[in-house]
């Protein structure tokens, strides 16, 4: 896709910046035919769809397979995956299992030996796919590069700008969550492991992450290589009560696995603290209506580790102050928008506090 014209493509309709009027120029490098496949997964996103399809074709990279799995739309969105047709390497649009079956089927299908997804509300940002190339180079025995994020709301004003500095098993397992479309995956370890778990409907990349730091290492880099969105339709914010009861699922069969039955007390107690933690955090999306759920598992993250006692007082009183807000983080927008974003343009100043 390294001869991708902006003239070519559909207008842009007033619309300026990366990925509208702006495409990404690279500079071709020695090794540089590693063939890297995305799979996007869409259903009803028309709204944002054109905008990640135009931020992989025109990332600049010579070896790109795209390719879009649409469970069905009614929206326009099949009429935009006409319009880009020329520049994906396969679409189709027919009713399937959810998401992570639309990404096993493109993953099965892809000729890459770096494999990611992104989800059709997302977009890459200037370069990130020839980063992550870079980074596999730079280590090779890596099961996955991860890269850091930034959160932009529904216009595609910037919340906040996050990076990840480690990933092991440990971390994961302890709720620090990797940043999706960040993520680019060995096929070679995929293929070890396993594709994700049509099961999970809301948290197979993380049960994914779980299973590939059991074979090896994730490499963060501190590059910003996806914008993810922030919306009232998002799997984040819609589904927060099921992603909970799905992660809590996934970490308790690992801790009842031979792994988890050898880890160490204190570690078995601190994960379930950060579980009753998480839900704690949901819980207080609406506190008068599941009051229950606010004391219990206070209760039971206290119990399993006394010291998280001022890290459950500092979130109340934060969901308390910032009652009122569209996210429970607390975020609101910059006026910088995702189209003139640039490194070190707003820094993560809230995150950690869910």
């Amino acid at each position: 896709m390294s001869g991708v014209r902006i003239k070519e493509l559909p207008p842009s309709n007033g619309k300026t910046g990366w990925p509208w009027t702006e495409a990404e120029q690279i500079q071709e490098r020695d090794g540089w035919a590693e063939l890297v496949t995305v799979v996007t997964p869409s259903y009803n996103q028309g709204q944002f769809l054109e905008e990640t399809i135009r931020s992989v074709i025109l990332q600049g990279y010579p070896s790109v397979e795209y390719m879009i799995f649409d469970g069905g739309s009614t929206d326009g969105s099949l009429e935009i995956i006409k319009g880009y047709n020329k520049w994906l390497a396969y679409w189709e649009s027919v009713p399937d299992e959810g998401q992570s079956d639309a990404i096993s089927k493109g993953w099965r299908r892809a000729s890459g030996s770096i494999l990611a997804f992104l989800n059709s509300d997302d977009l890459y940002m200037p370069g990130a796919i020839a980063q992550a190339v870079s980074a596999f180079k730079k280590h090779p025995d890596a099961v996955a590069i991860c890269g850091g994020e930034i959160l932009i709301n529904s216009d595609g004003f910037l919340l906040l700008e996050r990076s990840v500095k480690s990933a092991s098993l440990r971390e994961l397992l302890n709720l620090q969550f990797l940043p999706q479309p960040s993520v680019f995956i060995s096929r070679s370890a995929l293929e070890r492991v396993g594709y994700p778990d049509s099961a999970l409907r809301n948290s197979f990349d993380f049960e994914l992450w779980i299973r590939l730091t059991q074979v090896g290492k994730i490499a963060c880099i501190p590059d910003v290589l996806a914008a993810t969105r922030i919306h009232s339709g998002a799997k984040t914010m819609a589904r927060r009560k099921e992603i909970r009861e799905e992660i809590e699922k996934i970490i308790k069969n690992f801790l009842q696995s031979p792994a988890g039955r050898a880890l160490p007390g204190k570690d078995r107690r601190q994960i379930k603290a950060n579980l009753h933690f998480l839900a704690l955090g949901i819980a207080l999306d609406h506190p008068i209506n599941t009051i229950f759920g606010v004391l219990s598992n206070l209760i039971a993250a206290s119990a399993f580790r006394p010291s998280i006692v001022a890290k459950i007082m500092r979130q109340i009183v934060f969901r308390m102050r910032e009652k009122g807000r569209n996210n429970p983080w607390g975020l609101s927008a910059s006026d910088i928008h995702v189209s003139r974003w640039k490194p070190g343009s707003v820094r993560d100043h809230c995150y950690a506090k869910e």
